[in-house]
């Protein structure tokens, strides 16, 4: 009986080895076809395989890493948008080793007459790092060079507002600076005074504080013939270091040269009527009445400036008018301008003009003593000119 046992003990040990043997080719040869049908499918895809784009997203992302050589063919082909997805798919914590290749892509582009394209590529990228003032710089530069000076300053100061540390900071603003200077020398060459005031007055809304600015405005105003406006301008820079001395040379011309001219008046029957400014906002016709203590502007008018919130109420007053004595409300505006000369915060009085007076003369209130007595003034009837100038010392 002990040599039976041992007998069957023999026999399934060595049916197990057999069994186990052949499974276990049997596995390897498995694996191998399934790993020559994985070759084979690389090497010859099924034409009715999936695009390549959902191939990318199933395979292992460490293989499937795009080449720099795919990325560069992207943009050459002017595919952008699928260039930034290859760029997205290369970002290691926020490394990305295509970052050069990107730039001298940009760079090449730059250099073709096809400035659309180098323009494209940058919004494309912009959409996803939006706060990369590398690529926004170069932006504004491509826009500056296509002479989009608007758009070209609103980009550098959005570069500027993502500086990554001061020194990139004060780098940004220096480009800033340079571009306002050469955008000026053009603008001056090709006499683009209205593109110019445009300009300026888009700089100094961003950076209020640059004293070129304001002189560069208030030389393209002085083209323009807004010499008032040019004048509030220069009149800011006189304390400048570096443009006091010319903006008071040329402050100093503009006040003789209308002193002598005289501002032109429109003359209606026996009465005269100046064009003038409110609040640098608004142009009216007033009727020159030296014998009205205050200056005065319509109840239309005085409605316009409150809804600008360019007229402050301030009380109310008696007035004697040729209708007899009335109430009448107070205010203070701004500014009051005629020619080169303005009167700041000053008091005018809402008038409630005659229909048929006014119909007639067509004017919305009165220029009264309270400016007039600011300046040494008078009337030149032969020339139809009022003629003012700033008080002598010893008129004050």
């Amino acid at each position: 009986m002990p040599d039976q046992q041992l007998k069957f003990a023999l026999t399934f040990i060595v049916l197990g080895t057999t069994l186990g043997w052949f499974s276990h080719s049997a596995y390897n040869k498995i694996l191998l076809n399934n790993a020559e049908k994985s070759i084979g499918d690389i090497q010859h895809p099924d034409k009715t395989s999936i695009s390549t784009d959902k191939k990318i997203k199933q395979s292992n992302p460490a293989e499937s890493k795009p080449g720099k050589k795919q990325f560069v063919e992207f943009i050459e082909k002017a595919q952008f948008d699928r260039a930034l997805l290859w760029y997205k798919k290369n970002d290691v914590d926020e490394i990305n080793t295509f970052y050069p290749v990107l730039l001298a892509e940009i760079e090449q582009l730059n250099k073709q007459t096809n400035k659309q394209a180098h323009l494209q590529l940058l919004n494309v990228f912009l959409q996803e790092y939006y706060n990369n003032e590398q690529l926004l710089l170069l932006k504004a530069n491509a826009l500056a060079s296509m002479a989009h000076y608007i758009e070209a300053i609103d980009v550098y100061f959005l570069a500027k507002n993502y500086a990554s540390d001061n020194e990139h900071y004060m780098v940004i603003n220096q480009s800033i600076h340079n571009f306002a200077q050469q955008s000026f020398k053009q603008f001056e060459e090709h006499k683009a005074w209205a593109q110019s005031i445009k300009f300026f007055e888009h700089l100094i809304e961003n950076e209020p504080d640059y004293p070129f600015y304001y002189f560069s405005l208030a030389k393209s105003y002085i083209k323009t013939g807004r010499q008032d406006k040019a004048i509030a301008h220069l009149q800011w820079l006189m304390d400048d270091s570096v443009y006091g001395a010319e903006a008071a040379e040329i402050l100093q011309y503009l006040i003789f040269e209308d002193s002598q001219s005289g501002i032109p008046l429109e003359k209606i029957g026996e009465h005269y009527f100046v064009e003038s400014t409110l609040s640098d906002e608004y142009t009216v016709k007033l009727l020159i009445d030296t014998g009205a203590s205050y200056s005065s502007v319509s109840s239309y008018v005085i409605a316009q400036l409150i809804q600008d919130n360019l007229a402050e109420k301030i009380g109310t007053q008696l007035m004697y008018t040729a209708s007899g004595q009335v109430e009448a409300d107070i205010y203070k505006l701004n500014k009051l301008t005629i020619g080169n000369y303005s009167v700041a915060d000053i008091t005018v009085v809402e008038l409630n003009l005659n229909a048929a007076y006014h119909e007639q003369y067509n004017y919305d209130g009165l220029l009264g003593m309270s400016f007039l007595s600011q300046f040494e003034f008078s009337i030149d009837q032969n020339k139809q000119k009022l003629n003012l100038s700033p008080k002598s010392e010893t008129g004050l």
